[in-house]
């Protein structure tokens, strides 16, 4: 046999790794990947002959040498994971580099399932994922791979595979599982998004180099790469489920961050405290005009009852006793025809025309309907057509409209009684949404709501508290106590002394 030929149809391009070579067949041009397995592995080889996944390459042929079989895969095109990220500092960005990985899951979970043969691939890493033209992943090189996994243990003297990516099973010929490759999915993906020149093992235990991980994501890493097989994910569609969730929820927040900040809006978040973000938008209303408030707590909607919109129902075209004002900007959203002036026109009117309402008495019938992209689309078309836009949420940390309200906002405001408790309560809620949520930490500002002097914490030790978060007091008024619930609303009938609280807060901010 010719050196530079094989089997007098391929003729030897160059060697990609030892017992791998690119080829190009001398008839028709079109390239082969010829990798050498042992003559054992004639049966296991055969097997991914009948294997036809778009995230894996196709077997075409053997060819059996004196030494050995010569297995000919189709030639993918593209980069390897380990060349992207060497042009890109070491590492590639969390989403692609999940969105990656979800495919080679989907491509494993195919492998794992094959009848009557399952199969493993056991040696996943950057340099065996190949990323092809069409943006999507290739797994390459079953030189590892161990089929009918059930009935076999890894053999520690014939190990194949890459070491430093393998779990302990495999090395010391303990019982194979899906969850085999599911450690090889989890040391892959911590190494693209915190730096493949990195000691996964060193590196996983280490707070300083996760700091820039999501939460979320080095907890499928952690699920991944437990110890214990059985601690692991035992199947890689829940591995999958999980990508998704999380490549979902962090394109949403990530899109809806940056889109925020092309327009010129101001975007106020209110925690847990519809009253105060009643008295804000009032106020704010009231100096500058053109503000919108919306009520986003949907199991709790305040807004209705705080702000005298009763006449503007009445008045405005779009009014239904059977659809809320959330519901029809949910509809033109779904529709496409979402816009700043439809939402001005839509909504309820309040402080004579200056102050814009998105509220109602919700039906839970429609929660399905609100979903948190509507939400995120209503902040943004709000931001280009009002000058101020106030958001008032749920208190409740996992509500899906009060976190996507907050990634939205420039400021979110935790109007609370101004004592240790409180403060300790939401300073840990803060810290919880800004590992979990993307929440940046620093848009959180604290106000003593209806403050006390004789009875609170003074305001230098509440700015000591927050870490000089703290951005002013409302004070107590039993006027607001008076006219809550009444047909008198009290943004109406604010004390002086309370109107200029409210503005040295907005000079602050």
């Amino acid at each position: 046999m010719d050196v530079d030929t094989i089997s007098g149809r391929y003729k030897v391009l160059s060697e990609v790794t030892p017992g791998t070579m690119l080829c190009e067949n001398i008839t028709t041009g079109v390239k082969w990947v010829l990798k050498k397995f042992p003559v054992k592995d004639r049966e296991m080889i055969n097997t991914l002959g009948f294997i036809r996944h778009p995230g894996l390459p196709r077997l075409v042929e053997n060819i059996v040498t004196d030494d050995g079989i010569l297995a000919v895969f189709e030639y993918i095109q593209g980069k390897t994971l380990q060349e992207l990220c060497d042009h890109s500092g070491g590492k590639i960005d969390c989403i692609r580099a999940c969105r990656y990985m979800k495919e080679i899951a989907c491509a494993l979970e195919f492998l794992h399932s094959n009848e009557p043969d399952p199969i493993l691939h056991l040696d996943i890493k950057p340099a065996n994922v190949i990323i092809q033209e069409n943006d999507h992943a290739c797994l390459i090189d079953f030189g590892s791979m161990n089929i009918d996994y059930s009935n076999n243990t890894a053999n520690s003297p014939d190990i194949r595979t890459t070491i430093s990516y393998a779990p302990m099973e495999l090395l010391h010929g303990r019982p194979l599982s899906p969850s085999t490759d599911i450690y090889f999915i989890g040391v892959t993906l911590f190494e693209l998004v915190v730096g493949t020149d990195n000691d996964f093992k060193t590196m996983i235990t280490d707070k300083v180099s996760v700091r820039s991980v999501p939460a979320q994501l080095m907890s499928i890493i952690h699920k991944c790469t437990m110890h214990l097989p059985e601690d692991r994910y035992q199947k890689t569609s829940a591995l999958v489920n999980d990508l998704d969730a999380f490549i979902n929820e962090y394109e949403v927040c990530s899109l809806a961050s940056t889109n925020m900040k092309i327009n010129n809006a101001k975007i106020i978040s209110v925690w847990g405290n519809a009253q105060f973000a009643a008295e804000l938008a009032w106020n704010i209303s009231s100096e500058y005009g053109n503000t919108l408030l919306v009520d986003a707590d949907l199991l709790s909607p305040g807004i209705d009852k705080l702000i005298d919109i009763r006449k503007s129902k009445t008045e405005n075209k779009f009014y239904s006793e059977s659809r809320s004002v959330l519901g029809i900007l949910m509809d033109e959203f779904s529709s496409g025809n979402l816009r700043g002036d439809s939402i001005d026109r839509i909504s309820y009117g309040a402080n004579k025309g200056k102050l814009k309402c998105i509220c109602g008495d919700y039906r839970t019938e429609d929660y399905e309907h609100y979903s948190t992209e509507g939400l995120a689309a209503i902040i943004k078309a709000s931001s280009s057509h009002f000058d101020h836009v106030i958001i008032a949420c749920s208190k409740f940390i996992y509500d899906e409209f009060t976190c996507m309200a907050f990634i939205c906002s420039h400021v979110v405001l935790i109007p609370l009684l101004a004592n240790h408790i409180n403060f300790r309560e939401f300073m840990k809620y803060v810290e919880f949404l800004s590992a979990r949520k993307q929440l940046d930490s620093d848009k959180a500002i604290y106000i003593g709501f209806e403050y006390r002097p004789d009875e609170d914490l003074g305001q230098g030790t509440c700015q000591e508290i927050c870490d000089g978060k703290f951005g002013g007091v409302i004070s107590f008024s039993s006027r607001r106590r008076m006219l809550a619930g009444t047909n008198k609303y009290y943004v109406e009938n604010i004390e002086q002394k309370i109107k200029r609280q409210y503005a040295a807060i907005l000079r602050k901010l």
